[in-house]
């Protein structure tokens, strides 16, 4: 298995914003994957960062979209569609945003 660096990044569907509130929330319920989220200035996109171990980058993406898509429904954050995505490992420097 190999750390994966996974970056997701979301837009609301209904065109509102993730609260800081609610990302700060987030980025707990993502404590366990050492998961980060940003919110947009201004858009409606947010975005996470999480490392999780799998034996691919396709796996590490399913097993951290997984994750993000559980944690916000857990939440009650609104629905969001995936924009962006990356995955690279995590013992690289990262070229992620």
């Amino acid at each position: 298995m190999t750390a994966f660096s996974v970056y997701i990044e979301r837009r609301s569907e209904d065109a509102s914003n993730l609260s800081k509130a609610d990302a700060a929330r987030l980025t707990d319920a993502l404590a366990p994957y050492s998961g980060v989220v940003t919110v947009g200035d201004g858009e409606p996109l947010w975005a996470a960062r999480l490392v999780v171990d799998s034996d691919s980058e396709a796996q590490a993406l399913a097993h951290g979209s997984l994750a993000i898509l559980e944690a916000a429904t857990r939440l009650g954050v609104p629905a969001s569609t995936a924009v962006r995505t990356e995955v690279e490992p995590a013992d690289r420097p990262s070229r992620m945003p």
